[in-house]
Formats: C-alpha cells, structure tokens, sequence
C-alpha cells in the first residue's frame, strides 16, 4: 500500500533533495553494496519515492551500507543518501542489525569496551607492552602510563587492537615516547569506537560520547587522541550524530595531525640517515590508502603525506583518489557481517588491490581500513605487505 509517510518524514530529516532524484544509476554504480540482495541506493530510493514504506523498512540491504558517502559524492543532485540510510536503521531499530553490533556497544555502556576487558586484563597488557616497548627500542627510560591524573594528552584504543594487533598500540607508544609527550591511557572507558553510532541508536551514542568525555574530564586532559581517521569523531564528535555534541574545552586529534605537530615543532625527528635508507631500500614506495571519509584539502589528509616526505619516502595515493576513493568495505558496522558478505562488500577494494603493479608498502591511517585490509589481503593471497601508519614509522626507526 502506498502511503509517502516515510517519504515525507525523510524529507523532513534528510532535506527536499530526493524529489529531484533522476533515477540516473550513478549512485548505484559506485556503491560497492551494489546487487547484494537485489537492491542498490537508486531501488531504495525509488521505493521510498514511490510510497512502497514497508519494503523500504524491511530490507536488511541497509545493514550492508558503509556510509562511505561516495554514492552522494556522485549525486548530480546532492541527495543525502547516507543520511537517508542512517534514518532508516533507527526507523528499523536495529531489527535486522548485525547481532554483535549491538552486543559491542551494549558492552561499551557497561564495561567501557566492546570486549569486556576489565581494568586489570588492560593494566597487565599494557604493562606488558612497557616491557616490550622498552626491550625493542632499547631505551628503559620509555613508558606507557596508564591513568595518570593530569596528563595532556588522552589516547583512547581500540580493544580488538589491545588484544589482536597490540604492534599498533607498541608503534604509537613509541612515537609519543620520542616527542616526549605528556600522555596516558585510561584503563576503563578507553575504547575508541562508538558502534552506537553505527546502529542509529542516538542515545546511547550519546551517552559513549559522554562516557568517553567524563573520562577526560576525570584524568585532568585537554586533547584526545584517536588512532583513528576523522570518520570517529567528524564534525559532531564520536561519530555522524544528528545532533551535534560540542566539546569547547577538550580538543580531539586523530594519530598523523599530533605527530605532524610534533614534527613542525621539532620535537619529534626523522631518524639518522643510514636507517632511514635502510628503511628506503625495504619499502622503495608507500602506497596511502585513504578512508572514505577524508578530504584531499583536510589537515589529516596534509598531514600524511607531510610526514611521510619528511621521512624521505616516495609516496603513491591509491588510486582512485579522495574524495572519490573506494570504501573498505568494514565502516558503519558492515565489518562486523559474516565472511561471506565481507567478501562481497570488499569486491572493489580486492580489484582495486589487484590491479596495484608497483612494489612496496600499503598503508593506512585508520583501524577499521587496517582491519579490512589485512583480512583481504590474507583472503586474496596478494602479494602485498601492509604497515598501519604508525607502525610503518616505528619500523623506520628499528
């Protein structure tokens, strides 16, 4: 039965561009949920224009949407479509989500992470990691401080790194320990993602931002960082909320912006020059996967290639570009589906992969992107070697 009710609450939310849609398939061919259950952005959209409501709020399709955005980046009418998908997941109210994305933020509200680690599992990695930090580096002098009171700089980490690639954690504990910062990591509420936001429930988003803020306000600290990309805390802070939650005394930095600084202000230092050959011969060539979310004019963005130049690498932009350039597959809670529709979700990016002919590095400067593409890369068997960014800097010093 067509009733529009839908329709015309979306153009309430979501702004009067979908009346103009014309129906022309560029969203549909860019989107890498293209064909998964039949559906695409431009038969969603049809069917809410069109006033078929309960087909449009009874698909899972959206669940296998990453927000990526690159379906309005080539909208010739600037329709929101993300934003259109967003309102559909809290009209469904989670009904057909991924089961595990709810049980992570659930987790988050309750436990402070999304795998439950308590304090003391967290104290004891962390401790850990000091040990190994030190025995690497050979400098017994480094730390990893955790909850100390009045640090400048709060870093929030991602759990599933803590306990599946604690190199990352290691990498940027070192990197912070060479520019002598003041710094530390909360062993309760240090969790970095906010799977609330990814499940459109605005509330307890909400209620993590906050969680994560007290925690700053707890310790005493004025920045956080996120090992992250911008897509964690863009413009509202902790995610694509509706409405936006501003924190005018605390500053939110992502991993390649702080270390840029540190680098303009000299206190952090390429290495000497026979590592930093050494280190020229091993990876002759960086290849920079963006996110989906970065701009080509953002100081995130500026800051990667800065600091890779600095450090005397050939960089190379996998291509295509930003802002047009091709999503992971894992962003927005699609990470979190079965294998079978990873691989689906991830088909451009495995392409886009094959056909790289150059030698040298892959990196990225987000955990969700770093995630994805370990996972295709053992999948696909791609001759390929894969550093995040911070651990690609670490090596360099080695």
């Amino acid at each position: 039965m067509k009733n529009y009710v839908l329709r015309d609450r979306i153009l309430k939310v979501c702004g009067n561009n979908l009346l103009s849609c014309l129906h022309c398939g560029s969203c549909a061919s860019v989107c890498h949920a293209s064909g998964i259950q039949n559906m695409d952005p431009e038969r969603l959209l049809r069917l809410i224009l069109l006033g078929l409501d309960e087909e449009a709020l009874n698909t899972t399709w959206i669940w296998r949407c990453s927000l990526c955005g690159r379906c309005r980046r080539h909208c010739p009418v600037d329709i929101d479509i993300p934003g259109i998908i967003y309102y559909l997941r809290q009209c469904q109210g989670e009904s057909f989500a991924p089961k595990i994305l709810k049980e992570f933020y659930v987790r988050t509200l309750t436990t402070g992470n999304v795998l439950s680690l308590t304090p003391f599992e967290v104290i004891k990695t962390l401790q850990w990691l000091e040990q190994e930090l030190r025995r690497i580096s050979n400098r017994p002098d480094f730390s990893i401080p955790i909850d100390k009171t009045g640090a400048e700089i709060l870093v929030f980490v991602s759990s599933r790194d803590l306990k599946f690639n604690p190199k990352t954690i290691l990498a940027l504990s070192f990197l912070l320990n060479m520019a002598k910062a003041d710094w530390t990591i909360p062993s309760y509420g240090f969790e970095e993602s906010n799977f609330a936001a990814m499940a459109g429930n605005i509330d307890a988003q909400k209620n993590i931002s906050l969680q994560k803020i007290q925690t700053c306000r707890n310790l005493g600290s004025r920045i956080i960082l996120m090992d992250s990309c911008e897509h964690a805390f863009l413009k509202a802070g902790f995610g694509p909320l509706p409405t936006k939650i501003q924190f005018p005394d605390i500053e939110i930095l992502s991993t390649p912006v702080l270390i840029w600084r540190y680098l303009k202000k000299g206190r952090l230092s390429p290495p000497k020059k026979n590592n930093q050959k050494q280190a020229m011969d091993s990876y002759p060539l960086v290849i920079v996967n963006d996110p989906c979310n970065v701009e080509p004019d953002s100081e995130i963005y500026k800051s990667v290639r800065n600091i890779l130049s600095a450090y005397g690498f050939s960089v190379k932009t996998l291509e295509p570009a930003p802002p047009n350039c091709i999503c992971c597959g894992g962003g927005a809670g699609a990470g979190l589906l079965g294998l079978e529709d990873r691989r689906q979700l991830t088909l451009l990016k495995r392409k886009q992969l094959l056909k790289l002919k150059e030698t040298g590095i892959l990196t990225t400067y987000c955990h969700q992107c770093a995630e994805q593409l370990r996972e295709i890369i053992i999948d696909t068997n791609i001759n390929l070697k894969f550093l995040s960014f911070q651990e690609l800097l670490f090596e360099v010093y080695l």
